[in-house]
């Protein structure tokens, strides 16, 4: 069965046993582009908005945050410069940043978008809390089904251990998992840190990866 279809069946699976009435597909963006990816990327991130809660196809670089897709988009290309061993020259790809994200895989912990903090730009700790401890195994079949090669926390480490334990940390932010895959603890894409400064960090960060 593809990971397509194991996907479809576990999210309606979840979604009947679990009976949110607004309930968020997510999962990999294009799966014939996430196939031909390398390294494969999943962001894991805390919750979407009632209005958006279907997560498929070529996505951004519009949208309500006008750094979201596009930090998504720089952190994928960065991260897949540095697998490849190669230097990575910010200005060299910056205008990447401007077109859809179509190589990624992207989910959300809460899968409930009935009611979402719509008054404000934060997620409650305890809430993403109460659904990453209640449907931990759910999101653990997700994950492993979309079997990624490195998984970017945005702002989502800190509910990681209550879906898996077994990370071992390598170094500053960076842990692995199975020998071979990596979960960075980064910035959620809404931030606001500017460009020249994420990709830097990030790219530090994976350093420890090629010495791994």
């Amino acid at each position: 069965m593809d990971k397509s279809l194991q996907i479809k069946n576990l999210l309606s699976r979840w979604q009947s046993e679990r009976n949110y009435e607004k309930f968020c597909n997510d999962g990999i963006l294009i799966h014939k582009e996430y196939s031909k990816a390398n390294p494969k990327i999943l962001f894991l991130l805390k919750e979407s908005k009632a209005k958006f809660t279907n997560i498929e196809g070529p996505l951004g670089p519009h949208g309500d945050s006008k750094v979201f897709w596009r930090n998504m988009k720089l952190w994928t290309i960065t991260t897949a410069k540095k697998f490849e061993k190669q230097s990575v020259d910010l200005n060299s790809f910056i205008n990447e940043k401007e077109k859809p994200n179509t190589k990624i895989a992207y989910i959300n912990i809460k899968k409930d978008s009935t009611i979402t903090p719509i008054d404000s730009q934060y997620s409650e700790y305890e809430n993403i809390k109460s659904y990453a401890v209640s449907d931990s195994e759910f999101l653990k079949k997700q994950i492993e089904i979309i079997n990624p090669d490195v998984v970017f926390c945005g702002g989502t480490f800190c509910f990681a251990n209550f879906i898996f334990n077994d990370l071992r940390k390598i170094d500053s932010n960076l842990y692995i998992r199975n020998n071979d895959q990596y979960w960075i603890d980064f910035y959620h894409p809404s931030c606001r840190k500017g460009y020249n400064y994420t990709v830097p960090l990030l790219s530090k960060y994976l350093e420890k990866i090629n010495q791994y």
